[in-house]
């Protein structure tokens, strides 16, 4: 029985590291956990009041980047508001990008709606009449799917206008002490390479770093639609105190 156990564990740790090498096997796996096994489904009902809540309170308007839309889970509640204007859908992972099309495609909404497959940084070096144009920059579990959240805050600060708000709802570190912060620490990394969620990270410290006019947080817990080690989240916004106006 023992040998068993470490052979699996063995095996586990290969695996593991095939995938931290492989980009593709990584973007592959990451697709299918979140269609397949359903846990874009599950965070997306579980934080659905969190989100409602937020947008409300935020109330975005003009021209969004929606920044890591995955296969478009939360540009319903984007679409539904009627002072946004204009929707930049990015995402980087090509394996969400046909479901991406079909959902926007069957969205019914004023907004002009458009699907940019690219990473930020790159989108904004590709397009750079669009530096400092976006009013609000939207992350909805996507900061936690980056290994660095400082070096994506400062490429967001780039693309707003000056007193533009990032918006941001996230898994995060539990704030107190128990099973579930322990859990999140001692299974970070395979929970980081199999699904792509960081759940041991503090998006709030990475973030009050970056030198925001404000910054707003809230903590909350999620349902039990979302496996448990996701529940705590942390949603909020951050004002940019002025427009970057260039790539750094």
């Amino acid at each position: 029985f023992f040998g068993i156990i470490c052979f699996a564990l063995a095996f586990f740790a290969v695996f593991l590291r095939i995938i931290r090498r492989s980009s593709w096997l990584k973007r592959s796996l990451h697709a299918y956990i979140y269609d397949e096994f359903k846990l874009g489904a599950s965070l997306d009902k579980a934080v659905a009041a969190g989100k409602k809540k937020l947008l409300a309170e935020v109330r975005p308007y003009g021209k969004i980047l929606d920044c890591g839309s995955a296969n478009g889970m939360s540009l319903k509640y984007l679409a539904s508001i009627p002072a946004v204007r204009e929707i930049i859908c990015l995402e980087p992972n090509d394996k969400y990008i046909p479901e991406l099309q079909e959902r926007v495609k069957a969205l019914k909404s004023d907004a002009k709606i458009k699907i940019a497959h690219s990473t930020l940084q790159k989108y904004l070096y590709d397009n750079v009449e669009l530096v400092g144009t976006f009013d609000a920059v939207v992350c909805f579990h996507s900061l936690s799917c980056l290994p660095e959240t400082k070096a994506m805050g400062k490429l967001i600060q780039v693309a707003l206008k000056k007193n533009g708000k990032l918006i941001f709802l996230e898994p995060t570190l539990a704030s107190k002490n128990g099973w579930t912060r322990f859990l999140q620490r001692l299974l970070r990394i395979p929970i980081v390479l199999i699904t792509g969620y960081d759940v041991g990270g503090d998006i709030i410290h990475d973030l009050s770093k970056l030198g925001w006019k404000s910054m707003k947080t809230e903590r909350f817990t999620a349902t039990k639609d979302a496996p448990s080690l996701f529940r705590p989240q942390v949603m909020g916004y951050c004002v940019a105190a002025v427009s970057k106006g260039g790539l750094r």
